[in-house]
């Protein structure tokens, strides 16, 4: 078994791998969160900039993301809460990216803006939280 690296314990081919090949359409925001947390694993950048919309999408770099994401060692992902607001449309995601580069342990703590458009999840913006 080849477990999904988003730590849903589901086998990757049959979690997050259907979402970045295309296959299925992510139902919620914390799912293409974990979707585009597998993606920085797998080194799938244009899934990461396919899936990005609004802020995201315009200061998306395919270099600089791709060279953080081949540098990386990812060790886990954290969901600390999933916010849907009063509009449909909008959800939060807080979440631990645990990873190191270069042996140096870091992570990325952050509150993610999805947005939906025409029936689909975006990555939109994100806070950092120390």
């Amino acid at each position: 078994m080849h477990p999904c690296p988003c730590g849903s314990k589901k086998e990757y081919k049959n979690c997050c791998q259907k979402i970045i090949d295309g296959k299925v359409l992510p139902e919620t925001a914390e799912q293409l969160m974990r979707s585009r947390y597998s993606a920085f694993t797998q080194q799938k950048i244009d899934y990461l900039k396919k899936t990005s919309s609004g802020r995201a999408l315009e200061n998306f770099s395919f270099k600089q993301t791709y060279d953080f994401a081949m540098q990386a060692m990812w060790h886990g992902l954290t969901i600390i809460k999933s916010i849907q607001t009063e509009e449909p449309n909008i959800s939060y995601v807080e979440f631990i990216a645990d990873f190191s580069i270069r042996n140096k342990k870091s992570k990325i703590h952050e509150l993610s803006r999805f947005d939906k458009i025409n029936g689909v999840w975006y990555y939109v913006d994100g806070k950092h939280i120390e």
